[in-house]
């Protein structure tokens, strides 16, 4: 049913990884922010690039949430 059935290998396109914002923010160090990625033998480049789209995604979603605190909640003036 669904997906899974759809394509024979069940987790084919799937990625499941957990991440460190605050490690690996010199250049060199990238690897470090990586705390588990599945499936583990994909290469680094595609974990890493994994990894920046959802720093962006979390970065933008913070950013957009923010602004629409502030449209709705504006600060006034003292």
């Amino acid at each position: 049913m669904g997906m899974a059935s759809a394509n024979s290998g069940g987790s084919e396109g799937m990625e499941l990884c957990i991440f460190d914002l605050r490690r690996g923010q010199q250049e060199g160090q990238e690897l470090d922010k990586i705390l588990f990625f599945f499936p583990a033998d994909l290469p680094f480049s595609t974990q890493l690039s994994v990894i920046g789209l959802s720093e962006g995604l979390i970065t933008f979603t913070r950013f957009g949430f923010l602004l629409i605190n502030y449209a709705l909640f504006p600060l006034e003036a003292d």
